[in-house]
């Protein structure tokens, strides 16, 4: 079968079996190699190297072996091997039990081609991002530019898995802190507490503002406080209460044309009495009236100034009308006078009814024109308004 010259033959045919194959392997040995223009059809086909343009595979295979294989175009259904070496792979599914890159810069798409990932279990050491969706993650250290919550009602931990927050500014509509919150400085427009409060700690160690809520009680400790505006300013230390400006006092008025009461219910420690008609009137231990839980605290002052058109008769002192007044203490009890007059017991009524007409209770009825505590001792007039 040796030619010097390329001839082509529909058929190759074994005429000897001495002669036409390979003694060690059986082979059929060919120098120059075989070209065909269609198809080759055999049970076994072995080689070092093969390259196709095209390969289709009809039926099942139950194994295919290569040292090295080259294709153009191949689509694999189903591919189950131990190491696979590719420029481009092609495939609806692939399972495998471990997907390992060539080395570091090895990726999983690209900018232009991107790919849905879904994983039990994740780890990287350097991962970009544009957008993840996960229901649960754990990480260890976080890092970002910016983090952006979902919604209005997006949280980080819950009730039951709390975290420690570090941050150089917190800007939040609202804030609740169910135990300790330690801060250096706390700058804010609008400060509400609903329950009670504990500020600064002095040198004694003793809390300085103290409230309590349950009784609606605030407390101020402190060796000196200072209570000031632009003119005015309160002074309280060790030494007294030192009142810097005007003194102004809450008053009451109480016409006694119209005031028809026995006692005075004292609201406020200055009462100015003003009218014309005759008076005996007492102090009343209650600030308000029919109210036995409103009994006056001991160490109240009080002051009565008269400014009516006659005298009055107050806790059976006479208490002329020029201006005159009577300071009161309520000690054990009761009202002490510390300015005392006299008492109607040692007076002698007389009743000018042109000129003021005036009804007194009285236990003496003698009538002595020399001394009557119903006239005016003083030409000056006094006149208050409400």
């Amino acid at each position: 079968m040796n030619h010097n010259q390329d001839i082509a033959y529909n058929s190759i045919k074994v005429i000897s079996n001495t002669e036409s194959y390979d003694k060690r392997s059986g082979s059929i040995i060919i120098n120059g190699g075989i070209g065909c223009k269609k198809t080759i059809h055999c049970k076994t086909i072995c080689a070092e190297d093969s390259f196709f343009n095209n390969v289709t595979i009809s039926g099942s295979i139950n194994s295919i072996n290569f040292d090295n294989f080259t294709a153009n175009n191949g689509i694999i259904n189903y591919l189950e091997s131990q190491e696979i070496s590719s420029n481009e792979i092609e495939s609806n599914v692939i399972n495998f039990d471990k997907l390992l890159p060539l080395n570091e810069n090895s990726t999983i798409g690209d900018e232009n081609n991107k790919v849905n990932i879904f994983v039990k279990n994740e780890n990287v050491e350097n991962s970009k991002i544009e957008k993840l969706t996960v229901k649960e993650i754990n990480i260890d250290s976080f890092y970002f530019d910016e983090l952006i919550p979902r919604n209005y009602n997006s949280q980080i931990g819950n009730a039951q898995y709390r975290i420690s927050l570090f941050a150089n500014r917190i800007d939040s509509n609202f804030g609740k802190f169910n135990e300790n919150l330690y801060a250096k400085i706390i700058n804010g427009e609008q400060l509400n507490i609903n329950h009670n409060i504990s500020l600064t700690k002095d040198y004694k160690n003793k809390k300085m503002i103290m409230t309590d809520s349950e009784e609606s009680k605030t407390q101020i400790c402190s060796d000196i406080i200072n209570i000031g505006s632009t003119k005015s300013s309160i002074k309280i230390n060790d030494d007294g209460v030192k009142l810097s400006g005007l003194q102004i006092m809450d008053h009451v008025i109480l016409d006694m044309n119209s005031y028809d009461k026995k006692c005075i219910y004292p609201q406020q420690s200055l009462i100015f009495l003003t009218g014309s008609r005759c008076h005996d009137i007492i102090l009343s231990s209650q600030t308000i009236e029919n109210d036995v839980n409103s009994t006056v605290i001991n160490g109240t002052y009080l002051k009565i100034i008269n400014l009516c058109e006659i005298n009055v008769i107050l806790n059976e002192y006479i208490l002329q009308n020029n201006g005159s007044y009577y300071e009161f203490i309520f000690i054990q009890d009761k009202w002490i006078c510390l300015n005392k007059g006299k008492t109607k017991s040692n007076n002698v009524i007389k009743i000018v009814e042109k000129e003021h007409p005036c009804i007194c209770d009285t236990e003496d009825s003698t009538v002595n024109e020399s001394s009557c505590y119903n006239n005016i001792d003083s030409d000056d007039n006094f006149s208050i308004e409400d």
